[in-house]
């Protein structure tokens, strides 16, 4: 989906030292790496958000790179975030701040070139400078690598047609005309004209009047439709009529526990795809079959979370509060859920919170169930509402998870917080129930002030929500500069 290209778009201390966006103390850190790596990697940039727009976290972004001093770090966090962590559009407003303060460094052009995946990474980089730069030509470091990238020949016919623009404020033919790149297979001309021939494929074959069930069935039995595209097609196969054997094989095929693992397909993927079918005015039978088969999904892909071995004792703290609702609170409930069923209740503590905190019963319920009938009631952030309930019944856990935006505050206001703050409940946690917990924060919000990701005395800060970041927790469990160590490693 295009972000920027759109026609009609004009060193952490133990105690917190400074604010959140509600006014509350937080944590910061002073490694600049470190902060730069956990603002990028976690900001999906999906429009405005409780307490930051995406302005905010552009500028935020184009400031943090300005005031490194190793820029290079910055190219190698560009290429990291968009083929390791497949997160777009950060990736073309990293190219576009590494313009702006890297002008002239070797690397730039070949690190740029490295995060273009797909044409429209081009139209969306050169989208987002003409909108910062009225009336500037691109900078050469960016022009030369659209033309090294249209060269490389990297993109056959369907990807050039479907990744156009035709419908964008840039479009990948107005890239061409002003890279000039050489056309070694006659297909830019192509593009320029809008005629590029597409190369037989599911959608080729239901526009030339194939009935879209026999496809999809045809598919499933030639083994040529791959698992991803399975579960992103399950509304499109139910709504075109496919048979009950054409249903069988695909519910047995999303539901297949090494299908799942060999996906590597994370909780929050299925349940989207569930999301799109449960409205559908479709036999019940088959609904049911359906939701069955996802309810399987989502517990064997809490395998590919990898946060935790099997004896693990979890206790996770929801929070409920206002700002959280939308995505954070889908996020959040989805992966308690998860959790809940794949570690088994008597391994998982969940508490939600707001005013005050309340024990979630999850029983026998599915992972569907759970996600759609635990309600968010909004309200204020009290922390220590759950952690004084913890500390009051004993309840020992490996590992604490609070998923939150981070706008927390106490009872008594900010200006008490010497006798409020987290480090007052979890000390007192460790001193009376589990001196070796593990705690995670995760700001799901992402909004970047002060929530960096950073290991220090057993406590992990994650700011953001990508699947990404789920992969890399693991590691900063155990090291506090993984996420740093990683972007580091890329060759540019």
């Amino acid at each position: 989906m295009s972000k920027f290209n759109q026609s009609n778009r004009a060193g952490m201390s133990y105690q917190p030292n400074t604010t959140n966006l509600a006014g509350g103390a937080v944590y910061e850190v002073s490694d600049a790496k470190k902060n730069l790596a956990s603002v990028i990697l976690a900001s999906m940039l999906n429009g405005d958000k409780y307490y930051q727009s995406d302005s905010d976290r552009i500028d935020q972004v184009f400031d943090l790179v300005k005031n490194l001093e190793d820029k290079e770090f910055a190219a190698k966090a560009m290429v990291y975030v968009r083929q390791e962590g497949n997160l777009r559009s950060i990736s073309h407003v990293l190219a576009n701040a590494l313009v702006e303060n890297a002008s002239g460094k070797g690397y730039l052009r070949a690190a740029i070139r490295k995060a273009i995946v797909r044409p429209d990474d081009m139209t969306e980089m050169a989208s987002l400078w003409f909108n910062r730069h009225k009336g500037k030509s691109m900078p050469n470091s960016m022009r030369r690598a659209f033309k090294d990238t249209l060269e490389s020949n990297k993109w056959g016919s369907y990807q050039l047609r479907k990744y156009a623009g035709e419908r964008s404020a840039v479009k990948l033919r107005d890239i061409i005309l002003l890279t000039h790149p050489k056309d070694l297979r006659n297909q830019f001309k192509g593009v320029i004209e809008g005629n590029v021939e597409a190369p037989a494929s599911l959608e080729t074959r239901l526009a030339s009047g194939e009935k879209a069930s026999a496809a999809f069935e045809d598919l499933l039995r030639e083994g040529k439709l791959g698992y991803m595209a399975a579960v992103k097609n399950i509304r499109n196969a139910l709504q075109s009529g496919i048979s009950q054997e054409g249903l069988d094989m695909w519910c047995n095929m999303i539901s297949d526990r090494n299908r799942v693992m060999k996906s590597r397909m994370l909780p929050f993927r299925f349940y989207d795809a569930w999301e799109a079918v449960r409205g559908l005015q479709i036999d019940q039978f088959k609904l049911r079959q359906v939701k069955n088969a996802f309810n399987a999904a989502l517990i064997h892909s809490a395998m590919n979370l990898d946060m935790f071995d099997a004896n693990t004792r979890v206790g996770i703290l929801l929070d409920e509060s206002g700002s959280m609702s939308g995505e954070p609170w889908k996020h959040a409930i989805i992966l308690a859920a998860v959790l809940y069923h794949a570690l088994g209740k008597d391994n998982v503590v969940v508490y939600k919170f707001a005013n005050d905190a309340k024990l979630a019963d999850f029983g026998n319920r599915s992972p569907i169930d759970i996600i759609e009938s635990t309600q968010h009631y909004g309200g204020a952030t009290l922390f220590e509402a759950p952690m004084r309930q913890l500390i009051e019944t004993r309840t020992k856990v490996d590992k604490l998870i609070v998923l939150t935006d981070m706008q927390l505050y106490s009872s008594g206001g900010w200006w008490s917080s010497a006798n409020d703050t987290f480090d007052v409940y979890l000390n007192e946690y460790r001193r009376k129930v589990n001196h070796n917990v593990m705690t995670l924060f995760w700001d799901l919000q992402g909004y970047g002030a002060g929530t960096p990701l950073e290991l220090k005395d057993n406590i992990l800060l994650a700011s953001g929500f990508s699947d990404k970041l789920l992969a890399v927790i693991p590691k900063m469990w155990k090291d506090e500069n993984a996420l740093v160590r990683e972007i580091e490693a890329v060759k540019l």
